[in-house]
């Protein structure tokens, strides 16, 4: 199927990889890969796919990355948040100007940041969640330079289901303290599997599964309603934004799910620093 895309797009091509059944694609970026798994997903295909990464070079024995020029324009009350989110992408701030209309009572601003491709990968949904969709971004190729370093693209870990089985809302009700769920109850989950997100930088092992226990004693009153609050809905364009490097998307004519690369618990490590 790919070898037949690749004749007619000349923007992607393919290479082997170690793994006899793993391959690169090679393309343009986020937004046309998406639009490529989503019509592979239509036509009944079933596959994983892992992060998108750009390409590095080596110069001179020093590796070299490809850097932007970045352009946003946007309301001047939300630059400071835009601002700390690519400085913490190693996203260097050049320019900072006023861009108001005449005549018009909204303040806006205009900032140039200097920043790895690396820096910009995975931040469009939350570029316009800081701004409220009134932002605009545009960016171009400023050429190779040295390596910037580690880029943590995501300050959030993973909520990892620990065990196989169909998800209950006692046991949701407790796991959504800790993060943001992407799944809601009557789901069928296995081990590795992610169905959210965590509020710390770690990931956490969960039972999603676990049944509410049932007595034959009488209680006066009642059990109380459990209620599942905030379930994120990920969107194909928002998996590939999301997931880091040790993590992929598995993708069928049915459903998108996230899961980790190593599902046995015992075999990978839920640190922030071992998983880059």
């Amino acid at each position: 199927r790919l070898l037949n895309e690749i004749r007619s797009n000349v923007a992607l091509r393919l290479e082997d990889t170690e793994t006899a059944d793993q391959i690169y694609l090679l393309g343009r970026g986020e937004l046309q890969f998406g639009i490529l798994i989503e019509k592979m997903r239509r036509e009944g295909s079933e596959f994983m796919i892992g992060r998108p990464n750009v390409l590095m070079k080596m110069e001179n024995g020093v590796k070299m990355e490809p850097f932007e020029k970045m352009t946003l324009d946007l309301p001047e009350s939300t630059s400071g948040e835009v601002t700390k989110m690519y400085q913490q992408r190693k996203g260097v701030l050049t320019s900072y100007e006023a861009a108001s209309a005449v005549g018009t009572e909204e303040q806006r601003v205009r900032l140039i940041f200097e920043i790895p491709t690396r820096g910009i990968l995975g931040t469009n949904s939350m570029f316009k969640t800081a701004t409220r969709g009134s932002g605009l971004i545009s960016s171009e190729s400023i050429g190779y330079r040295p390596h910037a370093g580690t880029i943590f693209h995501r300050q959030t870990g993973s909520l990892i289901a620990d065990r196989t089985g169909s998800t209950t809302e006692y046991a949701l009700a407790s796991v959504q303290e800790r993060g943001v769920l992407f799944i809601g109850e009557g789901v069928e989950v296995y081990e590795g599997m992610i169905i959210g997100e965590c509020a710390k930088d770690n990931d956490l092992n969960v039972n999603p599964v676990k049944p509410k226990k049932l007595t034959n004693m009488r209680t006066t009153g009642s059990d109380g309603i459990t209620n599942l609050y905030g379930i994120k809905n990920m969107s194909l364009e928002k998996c590939i934004e999301w997931i880091d490097d040790d993590e992929w998307i598995e993708v069928t004519p049915k459903s998108i799910r996230l899961r980790k690369k190593q599902l046995n618990a015992n075999l990978r490590s839920v640190r922030k620093a071992d998983r880059v």
